[in-house]
């Protein structure tokens, strides 16, 4: 994928695509934004809070990172391995 390409994806109306351009770009505001708007519509998406704790991780804030999920964490039982990377990223940093 050329930078064209790239740019096209962040300018996309889906946010969540918006926000992992971001994110991959190392812009992690951008990304977090984009994140929390996807959360603002479907709060229950466990994809962009996923996302959202591993910028928040990014910008080194673990202990953050871990209350966003946490609170979620029974409804992860489907979902445990991004549990697991949460835990995994998280945990060690505390």
């Amino acid at each position: 994928m050329n930078v064209r390409q790239d740019t096209t994806i962040a300018k996309r109306p889906d946010p969540l695509e918006a926000g992992l351009f971001h994110h991959r770009a190392g812009n992690i505001a951008k990304a977090e934004a984009a994140y929390r708007r996807v959360l603002s519509r479907d709060p229950k998406n466990h994809g962009a809070l996923h996302l959202l704790a591993l910028a928040t991780l990014d910008k080194g804030r673990g202990q953050r990172a871990l209350q966003l999920v946490e609170p979620r964490r029974r409804s992860y039982s489907r979902q445990a391995p991004r549990q697991l990377t949460i835990r995994t990223l998280v945990l060690p940093s505390l």
